[in-house]
This record gives structure tokens, C-alpha cells and sequence, in this order.
């Protein structure tokens, strides 16, 4: 039987520098385990105003975490509180407010995918293979995987346990976010 979920941190507050944005990485290929290849979850704050996508060297995927934003130039398409999209390199964020942002990077895009949605009840994890990083936003949830369960803390991200031929159950209320990994990382 696995172990448990394995907590990476309690986060501290990103607060801007000078009306650039400020950040902090959350975990790493370096740090936290592998894919395929390496891989970043990163957690920014970002000013109104205008900034540029990401290293042109990886492939991201991001999420707002307090505010929408517009990708591209000023009349382009919206990109609402929570939604995930994939962005080019020299992409622009077009912010009318700050907001904390929310960014995976990996060299190959199918290695790990963003998930971010609302939690209202239960739902079921595949482990066979995978693993799973998740951040209880908001709210409560409690994760079990066949008879152990275990309560998830509120901004702290996790490891969630794995073991094959399991499922996991994650069940609460509030807003996940998820890190779904093609292969088990090392943690």
C-alpha cells in the first residue's frame, strides 16, 4: 500500500517587485522528479500590463488563478479565471489586473498536462502509470485510495499516492488544480 499523499510545501505569498512580476517554483524535474523529459510548475504574480509568454526552449501551459487576462494583443481571445490554455513562445499576456498565474513547462507538451476545475463532489484518478500532483485552491477534499483516505490541505501542493490496479478518489468541495504526469515521478 502506498504511503500517503506526500505535501512539497506550504507556499508563501508572491507579491510583485516594481510592477514585473515575481514568482516562486512550486516543483521541478530537478527537484521533485521526472518525466520523460524535465519539467517546472511555476506560481507567478503578474501586474496589469503587458508581459511576454514564456522561454521559447519549453512548451507551457498556464492558468489564472485570480483574474482573467487576454492572450495576444488587447482585443484578443480571453483566457478566464481557471482556464487552462497552451501558449507560444513570445506570446503576449494582456492583464487589466493583477493576478497569480498558475505555469508548466515541459520540453515535450505530452509528458504533463494542467488541469484546473471546480471540486463538487467526487471524482476518480487513473494511477496506472501516471502520476498525480494536486493543489487544493479552495475549499476541502479528502483523497482515498482503496481503504486509506487521507484529508488534502488548503495551498499546500501534493504528491498524490499512486498504486496500480487502484483508483483514486478525490471528493470535496472547492477549486483543484491537477499536474497529471504520463509516467510516475520520483519523489
Amino acid at each position: 500500500m502506498s504511503p500517503g499523499p506526500a505535501m512539497l510545501r506550504t507556499l508563501p505569498a508572491v507579491a510583485g517587485a516594481g510592477g514585473r512580476g515575481a514568482g516562486i517554483e512550486v516543483a521541478s524535474s530537478a527537484s521533485h522528479g521526472h518525466c520523460a523529459t524535465p519539467w517546472r510548475l511555476l506560481l507567478e504574480q503578474l501586474e496589469a500590463g503587458e508581459h511576454r509568454a514564456h522561454d521559447p526552449a519549453t512548451q507551457a501551459q498556464l492558468a489564472p488563478l485570480d483574474a482573467a487576462l487576454i492572450l495576444e494583443h488587447a482585443a484578443g481571445r480571453p483566457l478566464l479565471r481557471l482556464q487552462v490554455t497552451a501558449i507560444s513562445a513570445g506570446q503576449s499576456l494582456h492583464l487589466t489586473e493583477s493576478t497569480r498565474i498558475v505555469r508548466l513547462e515541459c520540453e515535450q507538451p505530452d509528458d504533463a498536462e494542467l488541469i484546473t476545475r471546480p471540486l463538487q463532489g467526487p471524482m476518480l484518478l487513473p494511477t496506472a502509470g501516471q502520476g498525480w500532483l494536486a493543489w487544493l485552491l479552495a475549499g476541502h477534499a479528502g483523497v482515498r485510495l482503496g481503504d486509506a483516505g487521507w484529508a488534502l490541505a488548503c495551498g499546500v501542493p501534493t504528491w498524490l499516492p499512486a498504486e496500480d490496479g487502484q483508483r483514486l478518489r478525490v471528493e470535496g468541495g472547492g477549486e483543484l488544480l491537477l499536474v497529471r504526469f504520463r509516467t510516475l515521478p520520483v519523489r
